[in-house]
């Protein structure tokens, strides 16, 4: 019984991860404190026995959280708000935390279970929300941004393929696909086409061998026949989604706010000006006016610097690469190839979006470290 309802409440908080803003709407933004505390205390023996378990890549994780802390400490000491500020800076690094150690050591069948439920009735609330303005016909899911319901649809994919290929259950796919299509065309986001096709086209050559041959040769031609006999004209959501390729407005924005923003780096390398104050600060590096939708990072990268300087950039990108080195290309020829497109999927996207402090970037990140750690623990 006390498995069940660990289960429930891990089930719940993922569910909360990749849909916040739809628990935000139905209940309020309390209910998400809720939901991660009943997750921690239900699920507490399993969190501290997690932490037993110390790699390399826990120790550098250990050192950025710790140096983003500090900083923080640092850009905010001086000001009014200084420990209302540090507080919840520090609730959101112990989640994080959390997160990355409880997931890196949990069951993973079960939670990536979790996320494809989550992520599936994310793009049912998409079949019924509005879109997200009157000027466009984009629509989200569960998550408030069209381009990060994007970037969990192609996180999506990939672990529907995953998981079908495992369970050899066909309802992963028969269901997964026509989802995963819907959703991407709904949220119409450039940067997802885009990631999509490099991904779909790395895959095609770490797979080369296996699908080089006279049917798959055949399928293709059947495939461009047929696309090339529909009249996409009947089809109002594709032409929207083509459409989107037809202005460039989003794309000069985010130009004009990261030019901005290597002015704002350049007067605060060492340190930053402070977690989620981006777009608080930008407009007095700007030479041009940017509209409070540009004011934003966008960009994963460029935010960390920004915000926390110089050596969280470094040590950000020192995790990520201990991560990737550590059965890189093994993991290429093996039966995790797809949870490894869905951390690159992740880490692609982060270009354009600003989700260094989203759980389920996070959640994506221990997952990963997951498989390595299951890896090594064979090789022993």
């Amino acid at each position: 019984m006390i498995n069940l309802v660990s289960n429930l409440f891990s089930f719940l908080f993922i569910f909360s991860i990749f849909n916040d803003n739809f628990v935000v709407e139905l209940f309020n933004s309390l209910s998400l404190k809720i939901i991660f505390v009943l997750f921690v205390l239900f699920n507490l023996p399993k969190i501290i026995s997690s932490f037993k378990y110390f790699s390399n890549i826990h120790k550098i994780f250990y050192s950025l959280i710790f140096v983003i802390f500090l900083v923080t400490m640092i850009n905010t000491i001086q000001e009014e708000y200084f420990l209302d500020f540090l507080l919840n800076s520090t609730i959101l690094l112990i989640a994080i935390i959390i997160i990355f150690t409880f997931y890196s050591q949990a069951d993973l069948g079960k939670t990536l279970n979790f996320i494809w439920i989550s992520i599936s009735i994310s793009v049912i609330i998409c079949y019924f929300n509005e879109p997200i303005s009157e000027w466009t016909f984009r629509t989200t899911g569960g998550t408030g941004d069209p381009n990060e319901f994007a970037t969990q649809l192609l996180i999506y994919i990939f672990l529907s393929i995953y998981l079908y290929k495992t369970y050899k259950n066909l309802i992963y796919l028969v269901i997964g696909l026509p989802f995963f299509t819907y959703g991407i065309l709904m949220a119409s986001s450039k940067s997802s086409f885009l990631v999509l096709g490099v991904l779909l086209i790395l895959l095609s050559f770490s797979k080369i061998k296996n699908i080089l041959n006279y049917k798959t040769i055949i399928l293709i031609l059947i495939l461009i026949f047929a696309i090339n006999s529909i009249d996409f004209s009947k089809f109002e959501l594709i032409l929207n989604a083509i459409s989107r390729f037809e202005t460039n407005n989003t794309a000069s924005h985010r130009l004009d706010s990261w030019i901005a923003g290597y002015n704002l780096i350049e007067n605060n390398f060492l340190t930053g000006i402070g977690m989620d104050e981006y777009a608080n600060t930008i407009m007095k590096y700007s030479s041009i006016y940017l509209d409070p939708g540009s004011r934003a990072p966008h960009n994963v990268y460029l935010a960390l610097i920004a915000e926390n300087g110089i050596f969280v950039l470094v040590l950000f990108l020192f995790f990520l690469f201990t991560i990737f080195r550590e059965n890189f290309f093994y993991l290429f020829r093996s039966e995790y190839i797809f949870i490894q497109f869905m951390y690159l999927s992740l880490f692609l996207m982060a270009f354009t979006l600003g989700i260094q402090y989203d759980k389920y970037t996070w959640l994506i990140i221990a997952i990963y470290s997951n498989i390595l750690f299951s890896i090594k623990k064979e090789k022993l």
